[in-house]
């Protein structure tokens, strides 16, 4: 997530609505740190980790099969999502 957004409010809208965050860097761009998204994630009570790229994230929650995924905190970031699925924005 970008460093200008407000990490506690938005985790606190959406960890309702997930199982796991996996928080990642945002290349080239100052961001919150993962190790302090997850601290906030699980403050809330979502279990939480972090990852060193958005690839091994992905990875990582597809580990155990098929499963939604939602990327969220930085446009920049949704864009690096849809690049590595060799997707255009629509």
């Amino acid at each position: 997530m970008l460093a200008n957004k407000d990490a506690p409010g938005v985790l606190r809208l959406l960890t309702p609505g997930v199982d796991r965050v996996v928080a990642v860097p945002v290349g080239h761009h100052d961001h919150h740190h993962p190790k302090s998204l997850v601290a906030i994630a699980t403050s809330f009570g979502v279990a939480a980790t972090t990852s060193g790229t958005l690839s091994q994230a992905l990875d990582l929650v597809g580990a155990a099969g098929p499963v939604e995924v939602l990327i969220a905190g930085s446009l920049y970031l949704a864009g690096e999502a849809l690049a590595l699925n060799d997707e255009l924005p629509t």
